[in-house]
């Protein structure tokens, strides 16, 4: 896709705040600085800065400078690549030198203040692969609720599969042990590729990139001499992560549906304004106290409700 061009910083601030808050991304109001305006995501309890500079001679400009090219400010990166020019863009990344035999990894509820964190698994093999071709498999952000659990029980017939489901309870004791989210993640990963290890035998396993090789490494522990774990941006293109991802959303779905029936309270899903004025009403209805088993508290939206 060739760049885009805006006739104004406000046209593109719209734009990108339509494509990240459809990712369940919370994108503040903007704000003046000289030459442009300046604005935040927020996104697994994380804040990044994001700026559009406006000049006669140079047009509409996105700066992404302050983003880091790690972790959750990775997704964002790649999320904004239609509103780089080329020159700007991330190296595209091809899935020719995959393995044939693989493990992908997804996850999600990472953005999501509710819910769990659900890290998924799905291994193919070029039989495999072949067979999954007929559910048209992609990734699961381009599919809908609806179809997510139909599409699911359909991947889960043809692929060995696994799946972590970590619910807010546990979730907020390992990251307020661990104060790191990456960390969270690696150990979550490992924890699935291990189960996985157990009904497969495969030396390669692929996911998005969101922690540094050490850090993966070292959670990975004696795995990391059985299996080699890649990560890469757009790692959904390789449809084994695709598969994970869907069977990732589908977890998901089915434990914000058990939290619903438990506390018969409706958690909406992501970030911003609708999930804030939930967390507020189920801390009035049920206590501050019950925060920590429906919602991650690290999340800026817990100040609303802790103050």
């Amino acid at each position: 896709m060739r760049h885009r061009k805006f006739v104004s910083r406000h046209a593109l601030y719209d734009a990108i705040k339509l494509k990240l808050e459809a990712e369940h991304m919370l994108v503040s109001d903007y704000e003046g600085i000289p030459y442009g305006i300046q604005f935040t995501v927020s996104t697994a309890g994380n804040e990044l800065k994001l700026r559009v500079y406006e000049s006669k001679k140079k047009g509409v400009s996105l700066d992404v400078s302050q983003v880091k090219k790690a972790g959750v400010g990775e997704e964002v990166l790649q999320l904004l690549q239609e509103f780089l020019p080329d020159d700007k863009r991330l190296p595209s990344m091809s899935t020719s030198k995959d393995s044939e035999r693989l493990i992908g990894i997804d996850e999600c509820g990472k953005g999501d203040y509710f819910g769990p964190l659900v890290i998924s698994a799905v291994f193919l093999d070029k039989g495999l692969r072949k067979a999954l071709e007929s559910t048209g498999i992609q990734d699961s952000k381009r599919i809908s609720d609806k179809k997510i659990l139909p599409l699911a029980d359909e991947i889960r017939k043809i692929c060995p599969h696994e799946s972590i489901v970590v619910m807010p309870e546990h979730y907020n004791r390992m990251y307020y042990r661990d104060q790191n989210l990456n960390v969270l993640l690696a150990k979550g990963h490992a924890a699935v590729l291990e189960k996985m290890l157990g009904k497969v035998d495969c030396v390669d396993a692929l996911s998005d990139q969101f922690a540094k090789e050490h850090v993966l490494k070292k959670q990975l522990g004696p795995l990391a001499s059985d299996i080699t774990l890649h990560q890469r941006p757009r790692a959904e293109a390789n449809p084994s992560v695709a598969a994970a991802s869907v069977i990732a959303r589908a977890d998901f779905l089915i434990a914000m549906k058990q939290m619903e029936h438990k506390w018969s309270f409706m958690f909406p899903k992501g970030a911003g304004k609708q999930v804030n004025e939930a967390a507020v009403a189920f801390a009035g209805m049920f206590g501050k106290d019950h925060m920590h088993e429906v919602a991650k508290l690290h999340f800026k939206t817990s100040r609303l409700v802790f103050g």
